[in-house]
């Protein structure tokens, strides 16, 4: 089990405040779908190095973007820490459009439609 240590924390707290972030752009129905597919795009790979920082930090596999947040999840939880509180408040969500165009060839905008119009009161 890896120790728990203030840093740890602290970059499971920061890949939080970078999902959220992310998330309420991706969801927020006032937004544009283009705007919406470039702020994620620019905004992705951010949200991606701090998920594979926090995850090596913690001494975790980083497997992708929902192992590496269900992994810092669990160890946040297993340590009595609300530091991956608003990873797992998105977690559900991403998780739920990623099943949602499992067997389809969609495109990224279509994703993005899809959750601004089932999740954009969550903004």
């Amino acid at each position: 089990m890896t120790q728990w240590t203030p840093q740890i924390e602290k970059l499971i707290r920061e890949v939080g405040e970078k999902i959220d972030k992310q998330m309420k752009n991706f969801v927020n129905p006032k937004k544009g779908n283009v705007s919406t597919f470039l702020r994620c795009i620019f905004n992705g790979k951010s949200v991606q190095a701090a998920l594979a920082k926090a995850s090596k930090e913690a001494g975790l596999e980083y497997k992708g973007w929902s192992q590496a947040q269900q992994n810092l999840i669990e160890l946040a939880a297993q340590n009595n820490s609300d530091a991956a509180d608003k990873i797992k408040k998105w977690a559900a969500v991403s998780d739920d459009i990623a099943a949602q165009f499992k067997d389809s060839p969609s495109t990224f905008i279509n994703q993005i439609k899809y959750a601004k119009k089932t999740y954009g009161q969550n903004v």
